[in-house]
């Protein structure tokens, strides 16, 4: 049946609290998440403020401590308001992540994407202080070891969402629990999704905008599985990413629902199973690893599917017959805030951040197609 397609609303207006009331205790932890979300390795900061490496690393380990004009040269070198500096936020550190990405993606690469999904956090939990964010959905959180694995789980998440069939829309299905998914403002290649969670937000997901859409879509049930399943393991990564896609197969298409149609399926039934693609929104490779795990074919069998759709040069790229699938939450979010009469310069000022930095972690969902030139945000 159809996912239901619902959206946060700002049920109530809440006082903004002063920033001259904050105490300045982020600096530390700002600093680093923002320097990384930059891009900026130790030394490169140290050479744009004028200081040495050794001063950055103090100052990001709270030894020493940024007021007056230090401060402002700071943030003058990272591009952003000292208020954003002196925000209490404590971003998810790089081991408290999930990743989707490959295994020989540089440590700096990872350390962006993260600082990048926080920062994201950042600024929604700081817009969600003027209002509520209304969901009907909740992530559960299941042990999958009591219950037998990954696909186990998919099917326990599916019966509590009263889900029956194909999901239609991934993507809603996520920001109708409360996840927040945003595409990362820089290119990742090697990055196809990040998940934080946090206060007051179930989860940011940020993925890649130029993913074909069934990889997306496996992605983004990936990322639930680890969401629904990883609150606390302790689990070596390779186990988790295997469960997380264990989950994200039975999820998006349940095994049960495809049996008949995979049993001793062959390459010369090709259009039979593009045609369960194209219906369950799941790649040609992922259906027949589906047939595999299933016992519907051998390993030879198995072997031979992978040879044939390589030649045939349908293991990469998009196919046809796909749905294209936005997020629209966090949009949403603005421009109910908005509605209610917020100016963009306050919102930019309530998320203390450039009004740049605003616009590219909305991206496409970024509400003033033709914005208004803005003053910078005051230091």
């Amino acid at each position: 049946m159809p996912v239901d397609t619902l959206f946060p609303t700002v049920t109530e207006m809440a006082p903004v609290t002063p920033i001259a009331s904050r105490q300045v205790v982020g600096v530390p932890a700002m600093a680093r998440m923002i320097r990384e979300a930059r891009g900026l390795l130790v030394k490169d900061l140290a050479d744009m403020v004028g200081r040495s490496s050794s001063y950055i690393s103090k100052v990001e380990a709270g030894a020493v401590e940024l007021v007056g004009e230090p401060l402002q040269e700071y943030a003058r070198a990272l591009d952003v308001s000292t208020d954003l500096l002196a925000t209490k936020y404590q971003p998810v550190p790089l081991e408290g992540a999930h990743f989707r990405s490959h295994t020989s993606t540089p440590m700096r690469v990872r350390k962006q994407a993260v600082a990048e999904a926080n920062w994201a956090h950042l600024f929604l939990q700081l817009l969600l202080d003027l209002g509520e964010f209304n969901h009907p959905r909740a992530v559960p959180q299941v042990d999958a070891d009591l219950v037998g694995g990954g696909g186990a789980v998919a099917d326990i998440v599916r019966r509590t969402w009263r889900i029956t069939g194909r999901v239609e829309n991934m993507t809603s299905l996520l920001e109708s629990a409360g996840v927040f998914v945003l595409t990362f403002p820089h290119d990742h290649r090697h990055v196809d999704a990040v998940t934080v969670r946090g206060e007051n937000i179930t989860a940011v997901i940020m993925i890649r905008d130029d993913l074909p859409p069934e990889r997306r879509r496996w992605t983004l049930a990936h990322e639930l599985g680890h969401l629904v399943m990883d609150d606390s393991s302790t689990l070596e990564p390779r186990m988790l990413e295997a469960r997380a896609d264990a989950f994200a197969g039975q999820f998006l298409a349940p095994f049960e629902d495809l049996a008949d149609d995979l049993d001793n399926i062959t390459p010369s039934q090709i259009e039979r199973l593009d045609s369960l693609r194209r219906y369950w929104g799941i790649s040609l490779a992922a259906l027949v690893r589906t047939a595999f795990n299933g016992g519907c074919i051998t390993e030879h069998q198995y072997r031979y599917w992978f040879r044939v759709l390589n030649a045939q040069g349908r293991l990469r790229g998009a196919r046809d017959g796909e749905w294209v699938e936005r997020p629209q939450a966090a949009g949403m979010l603005v421009e109910n805030l908005r509605d209610e009469g917020y100016s963009l310069q306050e919102l930019v000022g309530q998320a203390r951040t450039r009004p740049g930095d605003l616009e590219r972690r909305l991206g496409s969902q970024w509400p003033w197609k033709a914005a208004p030139t803005l003053t910078a945000v005051p230091r």
